[in-house]
């Protein structure tokens, strides 16, 4: 396998599950070995291909990467949301994003880095997501009109598949200097269908190269099938519980579902899957 078709292999979503990249990894790695140098050796040494040889790959000047939300969010990932309207999912990404800016536990969970947010809006209106933003931080404890900084971009629909436009963005998300964005949802950031890979790839592009450049979280909310069992029963595999085309769940560093079971009038956040 060459790099050229390890890359479009993820982007199509044909790899799927942890066993498939692991496989397609290890083809990558013998394919760079058979193009190392007779007599090669050391540490790490070039190849005469693509990949740097490294054989001692646990070597000590590699670091971890480093929680923004401890065993819950990395620093410079991005994350995906899905659930079924109104399941709590903004909400759950606004209260995180309040508890990074105040420094405040989520869940109970340490916070990291802290400054302030960005949302990049296309549901709520902005009254109403002023509200929200409002009642949250409030309910978390600010007293007061809380001190929250934070930026909104609020239209009907983005399309990130333009390029000036994401320009325009990316120079706005660098003003703010967020420690975590939000865009909601993902149905309203593109054109075209959300089943074909080659639609969503511009968004998912998108969150990994925000969460890049400025070194901060983002989370993108989507939705659900319309009958996904997200309880205890086993539930569907991941690809088949969100809506639209694999690809969006398996670019995501962490997923999150937001479902209910059958006995319950309580929302269940689960995280599914983390990189």
């Amino acid at each position: 396998m060459t790099l050229r078709a390890f890359a479009d292999s993820v982007a199509l979503g044909e790899i799927r599950t942890r066993a498939e990249l692991y496989q397609a990894v290890e083809e990558l790695r013998v394919a760079s070995f058979a193009r190392r140098p007779e007599g090669a050796g050391g540490e790490a040494e070039k190849s005469s291909g693509l990949f740097e040889i490294r054989d001692n790959f646990l070597a000590p000047e590699i670091k971890p990467r480093e929680w923004a939300v401890d065993q819950m969010f990395l620093q410079k990932s991005w994350a995906l949301l899905a659930g079924h309207q109104k399941g709590g999912k903004t909400t759950f990404a606004i209260q995180l994003a309040i508890s990074m800016q105040l420094g405040l536990p989520f869940f109970g969970r340490r916070i990291n880095i802290q400054g302030p947010f960005g949302i990049l809006e296309c549901d709520s209106s902005r009254e109403n997501l002023y509200l929200d933003v409002q009642a949250i931080a409030q309910k978390l404890g600010a007293e007061g009109p809380a001190p929250i900084k934070f930026g909104i971009l609020h239209r009907r629909m983005y399309d990130l598949s333009d390029n000036a436009l994401r320009e325009q963005l990316l120079e706005s998300i660098k003003r703010l200097e967020p420690a975590i964005f939000i865009l909601d949802p993902f149905r309203k950031l593109m054109s075209g269908s959300d089943n074909n890979s080659q639609d969503v790839l511009p968004v998912t592009d998108f969150c990994q190269e925000v969460s890049e450049k400025f070194g901060c979280l983002v989370l993108l909310t989507d939705h659900l099938k319309k009958s996904p069992d997200c309880g205890d029963k086993g539930g569907s595999p991941l690809a088949e519980l969100i809506r639209g085309s694999s690809h969006k769940a398996a670019s995501a560093d962490t997923v999150i579902l937001f479902g209910k079971d059958d006995k319950s009038v309580e929302t269940k956040v689960t995280m599914s899957d983390q990189k």
